[in-house]
C-alpha cells in the first residue's frame, strides 16, 4: 500500500533519513492539499466564509425589508412576487430553448480515433471513504476502461482509518494496476482535501476523477483524450454525461434520473455551446492537469467542489466542455439520502456564489460579461429557484382557495410553465436508451419532486451556518449494479 512516497534503506542511517524526508514530504502535500488555496488566494477560498462587506450587506438587505414590511407591507409583497415572477419566467424560457436546442443537436458519439502512441497519460483519482460495500465494483469498473495500461495510473484515496474500505482494495490488487494512498488525518476531512492530496502524487498529463459507484463508458479516457487534442488551447476540463443505474429502485431514485436526464443531456451541453462558465459534476470530469495545478486545484473548504472549480477554470480564462460518453452511478432511493445529498450541493452552491461575489465586478473582467450574465442567469437562477419551489406552490394552492382574480391566474401559469418546461426538456432527455422505458407515472409525479428542493436548501441555509464545511456522506451500496454492462453506455 502506498502511503505517499514513503521510502525504506538497508543502511540504518540512511533509512532514518528517508524516513524524516518522507515525513517532511507528506506534511507538505497534506498543508497543500487542505490550506494551499486558502493560503495563497484567500478570495477564491469558502474557508473564510462571508466577508465583512457581504455581512454588512445581508444585515442592511434584512434591515430594509424588515422596515419596508412594517410600513407597506402590500407594496414589498407585490415586489416580490414581481420579482420572483420575473426569475421564474427567466429560467423557464432558457430551459424551453435549452430543450430545443437539444432536438437539433447530435448526440451520435464519434468513434475514437487516435492511435493508441499519440494518446496522453492519464492519471485516475478515485476519492474513497467507508465505500468497502462498492470497492470491488469500482476497481472491476475501472479495470473495463480501454486505455493502455502503460499510460494509466491510477490512485485509490483512502483516509487511512479506513481500514474495512482498504482491506477490500487489498482483496481487489489482482483485477488493476493501482495504488491505494493512505491520507494521513487532516481538517477538513472532505473529497477536495483527498483530491489535492492525490494531485500532488499524479504523473499524468490528464487528471480524472471518478467515485466509488462509477462505471464509466470503456472509451471514456479516448474520449477526452480526443477533445484535448482536437479543443482549442484554452480547453481545461471536460464532463462526461451521468445517468443512475438504479432508476426503478424508488420513485426518488426515478425522479433522480429525470433530473440527471436534464441536467446532463439538455442543460449542460446548452451551457457548454454558449461558451458560459459550467458547473461541473462532482466525477467523470477530467481536466488539463497543468491548467488545473495553476488554478489552485480543489477548494477543500468547498462541499461542492466541482461546481467551485469550474466557475475559478473560467475566471482564469479558461474553457470547458461536454464528451459524449456516460457514466453510470447510483441514485439516491430514501428521501433521508436524497435530502443529506441535496442540502450538501445546495450548500456548496451557496458557498461558490458567495467567493464569486466577494467581488463581483472583479470576476465580470475575469471572465467577460456576457459569461458573467450566463453564469447568474444559468446557476444563480437554479440555485435561487432550489429556495423558491416550495413557497411558490404553497401560495399557488392558497389561491387556488383564495382566488384574486389576475394574480392567481399569473401563479398558475408559472408553476404550470415551469412543470411543463421541466417535462419537456426530460422527454428530450428520453431519447437515450438509459432512460427510454421510466413509466409515466414518473414524469406525472414530478412536480411533487420539485418542491422537496426547498426543504433541502432551508437545511443547507442551517448548516451554512452551524457546520459549513462539514461533508455529508453519501451511503453507496443499496442498489445492485446492473450485471451486464454491455450495451448500456451507447446512446
Amino acid at each position: 500500500m502506498a502511503d505517499g512516497g514513503r521510502a525504506f534503506s538497508v543502511d540504518p542511517v540512511r533509512q532514518d533519513v528517508d524516513t524524516v524526508q518522507a515525513d517532511v514530504a507528506r506534511a507538505h502535500r497534506l498543508f497543500n492539499a487542505s490550506r494551499l488555496l486558502a493560503e495563497t488566494n484567500e478570495d477564491a477560498s469558502a474557508a473564510h466564509g462571508l466577508t465583512s462587506s457581504q455581512r454588512s450587506g445581508v444585515h442592511a438587505v434584512l434591515g430594509a425589508l424588515c422596515l419596508f414590511l412594517m410600513i407597506c407591507p402590500q407594496a414589498v409583497a407585490l415586489a416580490m412576487v414581481a420579482t420572483t415572477s420575473a426569475l421564474f419566467a427567466v429560467n423557464i424560457s432558457l430551459r424551453l430553448i435549452a430543450a430545443l436546442a437539444s432536438l437539433l443537436r447530435d448526440d451520435t458519439p464519434p468513434e475514437p480515433s487516435l492511435a493508441d502512441h499519440d494518446l496522453p497519460h492519464f492519471t485516475l483519482l478515485a476519492p474513497l471513504y467507508k465505500e468497502a460495500e462498492v470497492a470491488r465494483q469500482s476497481v472491476r469498473a475501472l479495470s473495463r476502461l480501454d486505455y493502455p495500461a502503460e499510460k494509466l495510473q491510477v490512485l485509490y484515496l483512502v483516509e487511512a482509518d479506513d481500514t474495512e474500505t482498504i482491506r477490500e482494495l487489498c482483496r481487489c490488487r489482482h483485477l488493476l494496476d493501482f495504488d491505494i494512498i493512505a491520507l494521513p488525518h487532516a481538517l477538513p476531512r472532505t473529497k477536495p482535501r483527498a483530491l489535492n492530496y492525490g494531485l500532488s502524487l499524479a504523473t499524468g498529463d490528464i487528471i480524472s476523477v471518478y467515485d466509488a459507484e462509477d462505471l464509466p463508458d470503456p472509451q471514456q479516457l479516448r474520449h477526452a483524450a480526443e477533445a484535448f487534442a482536437y479543443g482549442d488551447d484554452t480547453l481545461a476540463v471536460v464532463q462526461a454525461e451521468l445517468a443512475p443505474y438504479n432508476r426503478d429502485a424508488s420513485w426518488i431514485a426515478g425522479q433522480f434520473t429525470l433530473e440527471y436526464n436534464i441536467q446532463f443531456k439538455v442543460w449542460l451541453p446548452f451551457i457548454a455551446d454558449l461558451g458560459w462558465p459550467l458547473s461541473l459534476g462532482g466525477t467523470s470530469n477530467h481536466f488539463d492537469a497543468a491548467k488545473l495545478r495553476a488554478a489552485g486545484g480543489w477548494d477543500p473548504y468547498n462541499v461542492t467542489e466541482d461546481a467551485d472549480l469550474g466557475f475559478r477554470l473560467a475566471a482564469g480564462g479558461y474553457s470547458s466542455a461536454m464528451i459524449p460518453s456516460v457514466t453510470l452511478e447510483e441514485a439516491p432511493v430514501e428521501l433521508g439520502q436524497w435530502l443529506k445529498q441535496r442540502s450538501r450541493w445546495i450548500k456548496g452552491h451557496l458557498q461558490t456564489w458567495l467567493v464569486i461575489m466577494r467581488d463581483p465586478l472583479t470576476q465580470m473582467r475575469a471572465i467577460g460579461v456576457s459569461r458573467f450574465i450566463g453564469l447568474q442567469l444559468t446557476f444563480t437562477l437554479s440555485l435561487v429557484a432550489s429556495f423558491l419551489h416550495g413557497p411558490l406552490l404553497l401560495w399557488t394552492i392558497w389561491h387556488c382557495f383564495h382566488p384574486e382574480g389576475v394574480k392567481t391566474l399569473i401563479y398558475l401559469g408559472l408553476l404550470s410553465a415551469g412543470y411543463l418546461s421541466a417535462a419537456m426538456a426530460a422527454v428530450v432527455g428520453l431519447r437515450g436508451q438509459l432512460c427510454r422505458d421510466l413509466s409515466l407515472s414518473t414524469l406525472l409525479t414530478m412536480p411533487f419532486y420539485w418542491p422537496l428542493q426547498s426543504i433541502a436548501a432551508m437545511r443547507a441555509l442551517w448548516e451554512m451556518r452551524s457546520r459549513p464545511h462539514e461533508w455529508a456522506k453519501t451511503r453507496h451500496g443499496l442498489s445492485r449494479p446492473p450485471v451486464n454492462l454491455e450495451g448500456l453506455h451507447a446512446e
